[in-house]
Order: structure tokens, then sequence, then C-alpha cells
């Protein structure tokens, strides 16, 4: 019997390295746990983050996804969260996945960068893709054309200042749109005709600025407020689960109304933080198995309000190995894993 379950743990194990291969694209995520980590599953490359200037991790309240989020300072100037280039960042001619929440402290006095691949100082200016406040507070998608001009497209709605924002974008090249959300959940609010190549270039991710080559202003247009979750992908997939998209007069009904994100830590020793967004209230259903399919867990969550929801865990007692979470929502369940390393 102890062979069997051996063996089965060793299938399970290839099974789970294999699925990952399978699925991996481009992008990364990035939390601001504390650390510039890159957590996206759906990469291949660990494309961890630095702060820059007076940038900090802070976990002052309100938060919104995890124990932490990353702070540019409005007193400052020339503090962002950069990574460095790679094969994992740069896109050419293909789709573009783009999420995060932004919390603005100002809005409408200039324009604000919230991430850019690509450089302000360079002669001629980079921009593989970028993300925006323009001066009517709106949020602009900008890449840069094979004439090296600067091409954008807008959303309709504005982000309002003093609070959490969620933006969502999807540059589908193939179709030639570029789709808006500001909510995780709902219908894409715009769809826009936008048909341009665009390419990649050797410069630095800035997240909260227009990174600058210059020794003496190293940004531009910085952001000032609160970022975090901050995720990059080829496929809607890897931004937010079952998002409807509004085509002309096509649309594709919502499938599920559950997405659920990555356990905080990844690894964890002692405790595990849960989050998940719901569009409905109800019952969320939360079991953890071990690598051999035992439950080792199981918790009944009731949801009063959609929207932003976590559940903390404690798993001091667990041994180190793989786990894996089911959350079940009405008809619906999402399965996670995580790993204990004490």
């Amino acid at each position: 019997m102890y062979k069997i379950r051996f063996y089965l743990s060793i299938l399970l194990i290839i099974s789970c390295i294999f699925n990952l291969a399978l699925t991996q694209q481009k992008g990364g995520r990035w939390q601001f746990e504390n650390n510039g980590y890159d957590t996206a599953e759906w990469d291949q490359i660990n494309d961890t983050g630095y702060l820059q200037g007076n940038a900090s991790f802070q976990s002052f309240g309100p938060l919104k996804d995890g124990v932490a989020y990353l702070m540019l300072d409005s007193s400052q100037i020339c503090d962002y969260f950069r990574v460095d280039d790679s094969d994992d960042l740069d896109f050419e001619n293909e789709n573009i996945a783009i999420s995060l929440w932004i919390y603005p402290q100002k809005s409408g006095d200039d324009v604000h960068y919230l991430l850019n691949k690509g450089d302000q100082y360079s002669e001629p200016k980079t921009t593989n893709y970028a993300l925006r406040i323009s001066y009517n507070g709106n949020i602009e998608f900008v890449i840069r054309d094979n004439k090296n001009k600067a091409q954008t497209a807008g959303s309709s709605f504005t982000v309002n200042v003093g609070e959490w924002n969620f933006i969502g974008l999807l540059y589908d090249y193939i179709k030639g749109k570029v789709y808006f959300w500001n909510q995780p959940y709902n219908i894409a609010v715009d769809s826009i005709n936008f048909k341009h190549d665009f390419f990649p270039n050797n410069d630095p991710l800035a997240i909260g600025s227009w990174f600058s080559s210059s020794p003496t202003q190293p940004s531009v247009k910085d952001f000032e407020g609160r970022i975090d979750d901050v995720r990059i992908g080829t496929e809607m997939s890897c931004i937010f689960n079952n998002v409807n998209v509004v085509d002309g007069e096509k649309r594709v009904e919502k499938e599920k109304n559950i997405i659920a994100y990555t356990g905080i830590p990844n690894p964890c020793n002692a405790n595990l933080t849960i989050p998940f967004t719901v569009s409905e209230t109800g019952k969320v259903s939360l079991k953890i198995y071990n690598i051999l399919g035992h439950t080792k867990e199981t918790i009944e969550y009731n949801v009063s309000s959609l929207g932003y929801h976590v559940i903390n865990l404690d798993i001091s007692q667990f041994s180190n190995g793989l786990y894996f979470y089911c959350l079940k929502y009405f008809e619906q369940s999402i399965t996670k894993k995580f790993v204990i390393l004490k």
C-alpha cells in the first residue's frame, strides 16, 4: 500500500510539473508583499523587481491584495518600482493583457504613468507598452508603432482619487481591439478598434513611472499613490478568470462569478491568506488537500457582500510539502496549489 501511494505521489508531482510547463507564457505578477518577487504562475522567468528612490512597501489601510502594497509618495520624485528587461516582458505583435489596482492621490494635474516598458530619454523614445492616467483622468494604453509614433486607446471611465480602482486591459492584436475593465468580474466597459504593430526593446519595466535613462532624472510623469497586484500576460486568464468581452453586438455571458487568486505567501510556513472575488453573495466552501488527495481542512465562508474577500488560515500544524486548496462557489470550483516550507 505504501508503494502505491509513493508512486501515485510521484505521478501527481510529474503531472503538476507537466501542466505548469504547458501553461507557461510571458509576463509577470507583482503583489508587493514587502518584496519585489514575481509571483506569476504562468510566466517562464522570475522577474524580481526593485524599489527605486523613495518608493516603499506599506501596509496602512485600506489594503487591497494581501498585506502590503507599493507606495509612491506625492512628496517625492523619481520613485518607482523597476523590473529589468527580459524576454518575458517583451511583446511583439501579439496579445497583451494587463491588470492592476491603483489608489491615486491626485489626478487631472498631469499625465501619470502606471507602468511603462520603455525609455523616455532615449532618441528615439521607446515604448513597448504602457498604461497611464491622462489629463482627463481616464486610462490610456500606449504603444509605439513601426514609425515610432505613439498610438493610444483611451477608456470611457475615469479613476477616482482617494480610493482603490481596478484597471484591466486586453489588446487583442488579431482582432484589432482594445478592451478596458474597471471591475475584475464585469463585462468589458469599452471595446475600441485599435490595430497597430508594436515592438520589444531593451529597456526596463517601470511600475509607477515612465523610466528615463537620464542620469539626473531617472523617471518622469510619476504616479502618486498606491499600486497593488500588477499582472501582465498574453491571455485574459492571466489577469482574471472568466471575464466577459463585449465585441460590437456580440456579448459573451459570464460563465463564473468567482475569481481565486494565488495564496499569500507562497511558499508559506505558518499562515496562508487566500484572496478571492465574487460577483454575488452566497456561501464559499474551502477545502485543503495534501498531495495524496486527503482532505486536511474544510471551511464554510458566508459571503455577505460582492467584491474582494480573504480567508486567513493557520497552517502551522501542517507538515512540509505540496498542497492544494479548492474554492467552491455555487456550482463552480477553482483549485490552486501552494507549498509549505518551514
